[in-house]
C-alpha cells in the first residue's frame, strides 16, 4: 500500500484529524502528504507514527517502501518451485539477471543477482556460476565496508561455500561480532548466524577440526542477547561434534544426543532430523572424508522474506 494511503487508513481508523498528526497542527500540510502531493520526511513520519500509535515495523511491512524487493522475492520463490514456467523464468532473468554488470549494481541488486547465480546456475542454462572475478570483487567490497548491513550478510551467505579457508577467516573476522546486534532486524541476524555456522560445517566436512574450532571461537565472541538461544545451542552442538570427532569421547556424543532430544521435545522435529542426519553422516564417514570441492560443500540456505 502507498505510504500516503496507509497514513490515511491509520488516521481514519483512529478517528483522528489531519492536524493532530503534525507538530505544527497543520491540516493542510498533512493533507498534501496524504494526497501524495509531497513526500513525508523522517521527522514528520516519526511524529505521525507516534500520534497514530503504530510501530515502524508494522507500518513498513504494510507499506510499499520495499515493494521492489518483495516482488523479487515472490518471483524468485515461484521460480524455485516452478522452474519450468517459461514466463516467470523470463521475468526473473530479464529484470534481475540479463545485462547486469556486478560492479554497476546497487547492493540490493547485487544481492539478488548473486542469489540467482547461486541457485539457478544448475537449473537454467542462461545463468552462469559466480565467476572468480565476481567473487574477488565481492570479497574486497565487503572487507572494505565499515558496517555490514542486511544485503552484505545476504551476499555472504550465498557465497560462503565458495570461499577459500583463508578468505573465509578474513570475512568472518570482519562480519563478527555483529555490530549493533540489538538494533538489527531479526532477518539480518538469521543471515549472519547462518554464515558462521556454514563456515564451521565446511571445516568439519573437510576434516579440518582445528580450523572449525577457530570459527567456533569467533562465533562465541558474539555478545548474545536473550532471543538467540537456538543459535547458541547450535554452536555448542558443532563444538561438541568437533571434539567428539577429535577425541571419540562418549561425553561429547551424549551432549549431541541430548541436544537432538531437546529439539524434538520442543517440536522442532525438522531441525532435529537435520542435526541427527548430519551427525550420523559425519561420524560414519570419519576417516574417509576428504576435502570437498567448494560447489559440493553442504550449505543451509535461508530465503529472504
Amino acid at each position: 500500500m502507498k505510504t500516503s494511503d496507509l497514513l490515511r487508513l491509520y488516521r481514519l481508523n483512529n478517528k483522528q484529524k489531519q492536524k493532530e498528526l503534525t507538530k505544527e497542527q497543520s491540516a493542510s500540510k498533512f493533507s498534501r502528504i496524504e494526497n501524495g502531493l509531497r513526500p513525508i520526511n523522517i521527522d514528520e513520519f516519526k511524529t505521525a507514527k507516534d500520534r497514530l500509535s503504530i510501530t515502524s515495523e508494522e507500518f513498513i511491512r504494510m507499506s510499499d517502501l520495499d515493494i521492489e524487493q518483495e516482488e523479487f522475492i515472490k518471483l524468485y520463490r515461484y521460480c524455485i518451485t516452478h522452474p519450468n514456467n517459461k514466463e516467470k523464468k523470463q521475468s526473473l532473468l530479464s529484470k534481475h539477471y540479463f545485462n547486469k554488470k556486478s560492479d554497476k549494481l546497487s547492493l540490493r541488486e547485487m544481492s539478488n543477482y548473486i542469489a540467482i547465480k547461486r541457485l539457478f546456475s544448475n537449473i537454467y542454462d542462461e545463468v552462469d556460476e559466480v565467476s572468480d572475478e565476481e567473487l574477488a570483487f565481492l570479497c574486497d567490497y565487503i572487507l572494505n565496508r565499515s558496517l555490514l548491513t542486511h544485503y552484505d550478510y545476504n551476499i555472504l551467505m550465498n557465497i560462503s561455500s565458495l570461499l577459500s579457508r583463508d578468505k573465509a577467516e578474513l570475512i568472518t573476522r570482519k562480519a563478527f561480532p555483529i555490530k549493533h546486534e540489538e538494533e538489527r532486524p531479526y532477518k539480518t541476524i538469521i543471515f549472519a548466524y547462518s554464515i558462521i555456522r556454514n563456515f564451521i560445517t565446511y571445516r568439519i566436512y573437510e576434516y579440518d577440526y582445528d580450523s572449525a574450532l577457530k570459527f567456533i571461537a569467533i562465533a562465541k565472541k558474539q555478545k548474545f542477547n536473550s532471543s538467540n538461544y537456538e543459535h547458541r545451542m547450535h554452536i555448542r552442538y558443532l563444538e561438541n561434534l568437533v571434539y567428539y570427532l577429535k577425541t571419540g569421547k562418549k561425553d561429547y556424543s551424549d551432549r549431541i544426543s541430548r541436544y537432538i532430544r531437546l529439539l524434538e521435545d520442543i517440536g522442532d522435529t525438522e531441525n532435529a532430523k537435520e542435526v541427527d542426519l548430519e551427525y550420523e553422516q559425519v561420524v560414519r564417514e570419519r576417516g574417509n572424508i576428504g576435502a570437498i570441492a567448494p560447489g559440493d560443500r553442504p550449505v543451509k540456505l535461508i530465503l529472504d522474506d
